[in-house]
């Protein structure tokens, strides 16, 4: 997702997209700037680490490389 505005690496954070849980697609939300899991109200930060549970597991965070133009997930 992206995180803010300007155009440098940091500003996009890349984790696993299911939930460590039980395994439910996480969604982003910006207004509160964490992954939250529809499914049972795990609440992950931008880096990936649980704030909440059920889950017990971070999520993976993958390393984000720009280069121009091009957004470069790598893990």
């Amino acid at each position: 997702v992206r995180l803010n505005a300007t155009n440098v690496a940091a500003s996009f954070t890349a984790v696993q997209l299911a939930c460590t849980h039980e395994g439910t697609s996480i969604n982003y939300s910006g207004g509160q700037t964490k992954f939250i899991c529809p499914n049972h109200g795990s609440e992950f930060s931008t880096t990936g680490a649980v704030l909440k549970g059920p889950a017990t597991t971070n999520l993976k965070k993958y390393t984000i490389e720009l280069s121009g133009d091009t957004l470069k997930v790598t893990g």
